[in-house]
C-alpha cells in the first residue's frame, strides 16, 4: 500500500504542478535539514583505522556526524542472512577503534554504529554500551534481533537512552509499543514501509 500511495501523490503533484509537499501538508515551511552521512563497512580482514579518514571527510563536508558498523565477516553474507543470522564480532578492537576515532574527531562531531541485529549477550552489551555512552556516541542502531520483546526484556536492565530502531516496523502500533520503551532514543521509520497516515502519527511519539 505505503508504494501505490506514494505513486498516486507523485502523480497528483504533477498533474496539478505542485510539490508534493502541498497534498502532504500544506503550512510546512523550509527548514534546514540536518543530516548524518552513513558509511564505515568494512570486512574482518580490515583494520578499523582505514575508516578514520572517511570520518574526518564527512566531518569537513559539514555532516552533523558518521555512522558505521563492526567488522562484517569475509564470506560476504547478504543483508538478510546477517539480520537472520547475525554473526560476532570482536568487542573489544571495536570499543578500541571507538576510543580512538572519538579523539581525532573531537567532541563536536556526533557518532553512531549500526550493530545490524548483532548483538546477543545483555551482560557484555551492558559493558559496551556505558562505554560508548561515555564517548559520548548519539546512538547505537538496531543492536538485537528484531523482535519488540528483546527490546523489552533489556529495557528492564539498562535505562541509558541510547538505542534506535524500528526501520522493520510497517504499522503506527508496533511503533506506539515501541516509543514506551525508555532506552530508545530514536525511532527511524522506513517510509517505504508505511503510510503518510502512519508517518505523521509516529512523528508525535518521539
Amino acid at each position: 500500500i505505503p508504494p501505490f500511495e506514494q505513486s498516486i501523490y507523485v502523480l497528483r503533484s504533477k498533474v496539478e504542478r505542485k510539490n508534493i509537499k502541498f497534498f502532504l501538508n500544506k503550512d510546512s515551511k523550509k527548514n534546514k535539514i540536518h543530516l548524518y552521512a552513513s558509511g564505515g563497512m568494512i570486512f574482518e580482514n580490515k583494520s578499523y583505522d582505514c575508516l578514520i579518514d572517511e570520518a574526518l571527510k564527512y566531518k569537513e563536508k559539514g555532516y552533523l556526524g558518521w555512522k558505521f558498523r563492526p567488522k562484517v565477516p569475509i564470506t560476504n553474507l547478504s543483508h538478510e542472512e546477517r539480520i537472520e543470522n547475525p554473526p560476532d564480532f570482536d568487542v573489544k578492537k571495536l570499543l578500541f577503534f571507538c576510543e580512538k576515532i572519538r579523539k581525532k574527531v573531537g567532541d563536536d562531531f556526533n557518532l553512531m554504529i549500526d550493530f545490524g541485529c548483532r548483538i546477543k549477550n545483555f551482560k557484555k552489551t551492558i559493558k559496551l554500551f556505558d562505554a560508548l555512552h561515555s564517548l559520548n556516541f548519539l546512538f547505537v542502531e538496531e543492536p538485537f534481533k528484531r523482535k519488540l520483546s528483546k527490546y523489552l526484556e533489556f529495557d528492564q536492565n539498562y535505562k541509558n537512552k541510547i538505542i534506535a530502531a524500528g526501520e522493520n516496523f510497517t504499522d503506527y502500533r508496533i511503533f506506539s509499543q515501541f516509543s514506551k520503551i525508555k532506552n530508545v532514543k530514536y525511532i527511524q521509520p522506513d517510509t517505504n514501509l508505511l503510510t503518510f497516515r502512519d508517518l505523521l502519527q509516529i512523528k508525535k511519539l518521539k
